[in-house]
């Protein structure tokens, strides 16, 4: 079982390696939330280029515009997918805590949505990373994404941590968020992803 202050270590040594290319990155990735629509391209670019730097392959700016041109069909219906399934539990949450008659049943409901949306938001930290890392459909995707939240449970704690530290440090130290955030998202998803599934196969290997 790796463990993920390891994977996490090497994934601060990759970034401190690569720390133009991860600023770079973050920074095309926060100016795209502007106009919206190029957040999903955007994001094609980050994860196609963050997925080489987890391989220890050469980058260079060309590789956003393959990443792009490659992905951002597959992307964007799988950020359609995951903007629609958070909408859904969003709303299910707010309309459970506006409702004045509260019951016992009513709080096991809330509980229930937040512990899906926690679910979820790791479907998301997966999806991505898979979707550039195997070529699969995106019902596979999805389905492997849950097997490695399922099956990892105690390292997935460890990242989600991470994930909401780099988060919460994004939103209160503005110059993180333009230079980091979304490189580090994605080169941490990334290094998680490769990690994990080097484990299944030394297990498949071991039942051989």
């Amino acid at each position: 079982m790796p463990s993920f202050i390891n994977i996490l270590w090497q994934t601060i040594k990759k970034i401190y390696q690569n720390i133009g290319t991860i600023c770079l990155l973050s920074i095309i990735w926060t100016l795209s939330i502007l106009p919206v629509i190029t957040i999903i391209p955007a994001t094609a670019g980050v994860y196609y280029i963050t997925n080489k730097i987890a391989h220890n392959k050469q980058v260079n700016i060309h590789d956003f515009r393959a990443g792009i041109r490659k992905y951002w069909k597959k992307t964007f219906k799988l950020t359609l997918i995951n903007i629609s399934v958070l909408g859904i539990l969003i709303f299910n949450i707010l309309l459970a805590g506006n409702i004045s008659d509260i019951s016992f049943a009513l709080i096991i409901a809330a509980v229930l949505w937040i512990y899906i949306l926690i679910f979820w938001c790791f479907m998301m930290v997966y999806s991505f990373a898979l979707t550039f890392e195997q070529d699969i459909t995106i019902l596979e995707t999805l389905k492997r994404s849950a097997m490695l939240i399922i099956d990892n449970i105690v390292f997935n704690l460890g990242l989600g941590l991470w994930l909401l530290f780099i988060t919460f440090l994004s939103i209160l130290t503005p110059p993180i968020l333009l230079f980091f955030f979304m490189g580090t998202i994605a080169l941490t998803s990334n290094n998680v992803l490769l990690a994990l599934l080097e484990k299944y196969k030394k297990l498949a290997k071991q039942d051989q």
